[in-house]
Order: C-alpha cells, then structure tokens, then sequence
C-alpha cells in the first residue's frame, strides 16, 4: 500500500513534468547476470567484505569499506562492481516509467537500469550528459545524469560512496549549478533513498536558501518513520511511504490510465480581462508596504518575497486533482496571497484568468469564448460577490474555479449556488512550519530581533496578519491609523470625513467613482472640487485603474479611488468615532442616490448592514425612518430584513417581527437568510420572558425547528448551526431537561461537522466547549 502527501499533485507532475533521482532502493527489483537483486548498502557491505578478504571491516559504513577496499586494489574493486551492477533482467514494471512525462533522471546508482527501460521506447530516448551533453529543443530526449559514473562507461572509475552531493561536484561546480537549475524548474520525485542518504539531500537542499521558491519534491520512504517523515518535511519535502514494490504497482496503474491532453488553442487575450502580469509589466512597490499591513500587489507575488505556506501545497494539490476550490477564512488571515501565488505559481497548460468580480453574464463569456477550444483555471477573489455565476462556471467541463473570501460573505450567498462542487480550504491559521519562513522573510529593517509567536485562542495558531503584525517593529496599523483620523479631524475635517466616506464605501466592496466625491461633497461635477480634495489625502488613497482586472466593468470615462487595502478600509471605519461615523454615513446616503453607486447590488449587501446602524441612530425611530425612506427607493427585503435585525438589537420585538414578516412574505418564504433572522428574533424576543412565563416555551420551540429545518435545507449550514448551539446554550439555562439536552446533543454534533470541515472555526469550538461543560 502506498500513500503520497498532496497525491492528486503527484499524479499531474507524473502527466506534465517531473524529474526523477534515484537511489539504491530503486533498483532492488533488477538483477545481475547472476540472477542476484542488485545489493543496497547493508548488504554490499557484507559482499564486498566477502569478496575481498576484509570480514573485519563488516560492520563499518559503506564509504569507509568502499575506500579501503579501493586503495588496495582498485582495478579489482571497479570490476567486481561492473560485475554487480550490470543489469540481465528486472521487473517488466519498471517500463511503465517510460510512459510518464519526465524530462531528466539524476541518480546516485551506478546500474544500467534506467538505460535498458529507456531502449524500449519509440518515442523517447535517454541522452546521458556526462558523454553527450544537453540537447537542445528535442522533446523526445530524456536527459540523464549518473552522478557516480556508470557500468556502461569504458573504462569507469566509480565515486562509489554516498557522501554529500555537494562534495561530489566540488571540483565540477558547473555540473552541480545544471543540477540545481533542473530541480528548480520541474516538480522532482526521489525514489529508493533512506535517513542515510539525508547529509546528500540537505545538502542539494541548502543550495536553494538564495532562490526562489523550488519546485515540489516527494520523498520515498519505505515505512513510517515520525522523525524521517518530519526531517525530510523540514526540508520541503512531501512524503511517499511505500517500497519499490508498491512504487512499481502504482506507475503501472497510473500508466494504464494516463491520457494525453488536447492541446491549448486559447491564450489570455482571448477575454478581454483577467490576464496575470508578468514581473516586468507589474507596477513596483517595497516589500515593506505588504508586510506593513497593506494588499498583496502582483509585484509582491512575482518577486516571490511572500514566502509560500504549508496551505499553498495543500492548495495546488487541489487545482492539480481538478477540483473546484474554496479558501475560506477569517479576515486577513492571506486568503488573497495564497489565491494570487497559486495563479502566478501553478504549472499548469490551461489558460489562466485572475478577477475580482464575475457577474453572469462575464461567466457566459468565458464560456463562450472558451467552448470547445481549451481548458480555463478562473481565480476570483471576493468570491462571494460573484456567486450568480458560479454554478455556470462549475458547470462547463473545461473550467475549473479557484475563489477566496471570508466565510461569513461565503456563507452569506452559498444559497445562490451549489456549494457541493467545492471543496474548502481554511486558511485561518497558520502551521507550525510557516512561522520561521515567513520570519525569515520579513526585511530586517523591519523584523524584531527574534520571532515571537502571538497568543491566540489555545486551540488555534494565529493567522498571517496576526503572526507578522507581532513580529514587525513599531505600530500596529490599527493605531497608525487611528493617529491619522485624530490628527485630520483636528485639522481638516472635510478631509476627514472624504476619507472616512471612502473607506467605508470600500468595506462595502466598491470602489468610489468621481461622481460619488462630487455627490458627497455637493461639489456640482466641478473637477477642480474633487481633484483638490482627493489629492489632499495623497497616498492614503489609491486611484484605480480601470485595466485592473478587478475593475475591469467600471465606468472608464471617470476615476475611481480607493484606500490602499480592504483591511485600511475596514481598520478606519472601526477606529472612526461613532459621532463621526454618524456624520458620514448620514451625509453620504443623504447626497449620494444609489444610481451613482458602481455595483450597488454588491454595495446593498454590505452598506446598509444593521451593525452600521447601530452606531449612527443613537434612538430606534430615528433608525426605523432611514431604513423605511431606503425601502422606497430600493424595495428590496434585506432592507427590512436589517431594520428588523436593527430593532431587535434594541429590544423593540413587537416592530422587528412586524418587519422581518413582511420581509419573509416579501422573499416568499424562500430565503433561508430570512428565516434564520425569524427565528433568531423570535427566540431572543421570548428567552428572557419566558424565565417568569413558561407559556413562551412553545415560541422558543418553534425558533429551533425553524433553525433545524433551515440546517436541512439551506447550504449555509455553518450560521444556522453556530446559532442554533447558542440557543440550545441559553434554553437549557431557563428549560433543563430531556428536550435541552435534545438540543444540546444536536448543537454538539453539528459544530464537529462544522469543525470537522473548517478546523479553525473559532465560534464554533468556543461553543463546543461551553456545551460539553
């Protein structure tokens, strides 16, 4: 039985381009003209002492022996070896290796095994570049470099001794520059090698400490081995554990299905949008900026100066099995960077597309355009604002989706599409092995003295954000920007609130055109007005260019700004006093008509949020009048969905039913979203109360079935689980019993299947533990 870390990437590096370098274990299923397997160490030891007369020396190492044995006699030595490591016959399995896309084989054996599977082929032939050098544009070469020498060779003189691959090309650095040029530029395999071969490896290793990221490289081991497999993984390798044998089966089973793809006659150009920059074309910025808090640019992704985590691999695996995937997660955990690295990274022949936003009918497009002419990987960031065109996507069998995004805006829309086609990958936390990588990487200048680990959450790591923000010097960019809003309020308060305004139209997942500063400032469209403003706030504002493939559909005959990240944005609408905020928000929905707003159906979702009202309206009625006179502009039923959520927050219970009623009648009762805020108000309207009236017990009852019938049939399980634990909480307090402990046994078992989907889900395991108490 064989297992292999990240399989499904394995499997597609074996279809596009591998290397392998192998060791002694790989040739223990050929044999000699004697019909003996050819020896691994332990036992050529045992054989060379036999041979030459040395059973004193039989319990040394293979070096020593080799050396001793060499000095005394070496013409006899090298034709004893030539004699047993010249291959007669091997395991038919073996030619399947042939069938696979490799391009170079390195290895330390000195057998001609690799020579007699390559005289089969049609298709291919092995040029090895001690005696012919490199090729050039032969695609039927397989490159071949016997780094010990080999029996083929006339006259062969054997570096017969598993030293350290560095010591071996010490007086051929250039042969060993080839080598690490090779594995930087292919996914490599290594088979039959063992913990007694790792100063060789660590060595190869440590020549990539300078370059940039290498590609993958699987380990064989032939057992479980824990501090093997955590060595060899502390140096970047994923792990295979089997033995040849089982190697063997498994090429042959993959050999028998493998397919050649259809060639590509699509490029990027074809969409119009979407293309990935090259490094030369990506706009230039200091590395300092991202690790300062701000947005991964393309420049800091194709500089490779982020380094990659252990969720990158995890990832890749994913895109290489074909599997539509979802990176799900808390804010600011590197959602973003790791989607962008795994566009810019992946090997891949497909087209590759990177958008922000793709309504339905760019979908249609893409499909169109793309329809019977090659294979597409979209990457869409902010994944949640795109959701009516993802089972579009998902559905055409020649594109495959890679999107990011919280798991709250996730969850949020997951009704609107099939969310059963992918799978998840949280990327809250770190692992243990990101920490020292992502230390290492961040500018000196910068960097504490040494790496400090934040204390989160025991049951948790903490994210990138949290992680760097702790081992960057000087301040955190939550009190930088609380400084710069006390300094301009102080000085300049229209400069302020301009801000203030288009950070928080940015939270909402929009970004603010010319006409929007013009309404907001009354400034009648005079150019002068809103250039002189917007350039006060020089580099905290950003002026996008509509070519970005963001934002791509907006409006190209005006300008559009932004603040420097979502994360600014959302760091200065929490830090802006409430009586500011208030000024703001009043003036801009005021002056602002929702026509001018780019992408109003995504800023309906986000701007008109209860908890923005929470803090601007400091009496209900005054809420309840702002939300009415937007529900006669814009009847939509998140409208009252909102004021209803907006007014159960301030305990007036009998009006948000009154609401979230006519909201529920408004969506037909077919929004799973609106249910769960009934429910949700109904429970919270009647928990306190029914502590002095046991009457109400039958209304808390019915919000739980509701809650459980939402979890059956809504694809946003992961809220109606959460609030369903937090009711169950409260119920058993005022109602203990067999039907609390009912509900609570039911809370239990669907936060372990929320947990068990998305480990770092921290409400989730907080209200475990407070229900297993």
């Amino acid at each position: 039985m064989l297992t292999i870390e990240n399989e499904d990437s394995f499997r597609a590096a074996l279809r596009n381009e591998v290397n392998l370098f192998v060791g002694a274990g790989f040739s223990v299923l050929a044999k000699d003209t004697n019909g003996q397997p050819l020896p691994t160490g332990s036992q050529l030891v045992s054989e060379i002492c036999e041979e030459f007369s040395e059973r004193e020396l039989s319990t040394q190492q293979l070096p020593l022996v080799s050396q001793i044995v060499k000095s005394k006699d070496k013409i006899r030595f090298n034709d004893f070896l030539v004699r047993r490591f010249k291959v007669n016959d091997y395991d038919e399995r073996y030619n399947c290796i042939a069938k696979f896309s490799i391009q170079r084989i390195f290895t330390t054996n000195i057998d001609d095994l690799i020579g007699k599977i390559f005289e089969k082929p049609k298709n291919k032939y092995l040029n090895d570049l001690v005696l012919q050098g490199a090729t050039f544009r032969d695609e039927t070469a397989v490159e071949f470099l016997p780094l010990h020498g080999n029996v083929t060779y006339p006259d062969p003189d054997f570096t017969f001794t598993p030293i350290e691959i560095a010591s071996a090309f010490a007086n051929n650095p250039t042969q060993f520059q080839y080598l690490v040029s090779c594995l930087s530029r292919s996914p490599t395999v290594f088979l039959g090698y063992s913990l007694q071969d790792a100063s060789a490896l660590q060595s190869l290793n440590s020549s990539f400490t300078d370059q940039a990221p290498n590609k993958a490289r699987w380990i064989q081991l032939r057992k479980r081995d824990a501090a093997a497999e955590a060595y060899f993984q502390s140096l970047g390798f994923h792990i295979i554990i089997g033995d040849t044998d089982a190697v063997l089966e498994y090429f042959q089973q993959e050999a028998e299905q493998f397919t050649v793809e259809e060639p590509q006659t699509l490029s990027s150009s074809d969409f119009g949008s979407g293309r990935i920059p090259t490094l030369q074309q990506a706009a230039v910025r200091p590395i300092t900026d991202f690790y300062r808090g701000h947005a991964p640019v393309w420049h800091d992704v194709l500089s490779r100066r982020i380094p990659t985590t252990v969720k990158y691999s995890r990832l890749i695996n994913h895109i290489d099995a074909g599997r539509h995937v979802l990176l799900t997660g808390i804010p600011v955990s590197g959602k973003s960077t790791l989607l962008m690295q795994a566009a810019a990274y992946v090997d891949t022949k497909r087209v590759k597309l990177f958008e922000d936003v793709i309504t339905a009918e760019k979908a249609q497009s893409i499909i169109r355009t793309s329809f019977g002419k090659g294979q597409v990987l979209v990457f869409i960031d902010n994944i949640g604002d795109s959701v009516d065109s993802l089972d579009m996507l998902t559905s055409a069998p020649n594109i495959q989706v890679i999107g990011a995004d919280r798991s709250v805006n996730i969850g949020f829309g997951s009704h609107r599409f099939d969310v059963g086609r992918f799978v998840a990958l949280d990327c809250s936390d770190l692992d243990q092995a990101d920490f020292s990588k992502i230390f290492s990487a961040i500018p000196p200048a910068i960097r504490l003295a040494q790496m400090e680990i934040p204390e989160v959450d025991a049951q948790y790591n903490p994210s990138a954000f949290e992680f760097i923000e702790r081992n960057v010097q000087g301040q955190k960019i939550s009190d930088r920007y609380r400084d710069v809003l006390a300094r301009l309020r102080q000085d300049q308060v229209e400069i302020h609130d301009l801000f203030v305004m288009i950070c928080y139209v940015f939270s909402c997942h929009v970004p603010v055109s010319f006409d929007v500063v013009s309404r907001y400032c009354k400034a009648q469209g005079d150019y002068r007005i809103v250039y002189g403003l917007t350039e006060r706030l020089g580099k905290l504002l950003s002026e996008v260019d509509t070519n970005d493939a963001q934002f791509i559909d907006l409006d190209d005959t005006q300008d559009h700004f932004t603040p420097r990240s979502t994360l600014i944005s959302e760091t200065v609408v929490q830090m802006c006093r409430n009586e500011d905020f208030r000024r703001v928000y009043l003036q801009f929905h005021a002056n602002v008509p929702r026509l001018f707003i780019p992408r109003y159906s995504t800023f309906r979702r986000y701007g008109y949020r209860a908890a923005f009202a929470d803090r601007v309206f400091h009496d209900w009625q005054e809420g309840e009048k702002f939300y009415l006179k937007s529900y006669t502009e814009d009847k939509s039923y998140f409208q009252k969905q909102q004021l209803a959520i907006f007014l159960g927050a301030r305990k007036q219970y009998e009006l948000a039913f009154k609401y979230i009623d006519e909201a529920l009648t408004d969506s037909r009762s077919r929004n799973p979203n609106i249910r769960h805020t009934h429910a949700r108000l109904l429970f919270d309207a009647n928990i306190d109360k029914a502590v002095g009236d046991p009457s109400l017990r039958s209304h808390l009852r019915k919000s739980m079935e509701i809650l459980e019938r939402c979890h059956e049939y809504d694809k946003r399980q992961t809220n109606h689980a959460l609030r369903f634990a937090d009711q169950s909480l409260k119920y058993s307090s005022v109602f203990p019993g067999p039907e609390a402990e009912s509900y609570r046994s039911k809370a239990i078992k669907w936060l372990n299947e929320e947990i068990a989907k998305m480990p770092s889900l921290r409400r989730a395991r907080y209200l475990l533990r407070e229900l297993d108490r």
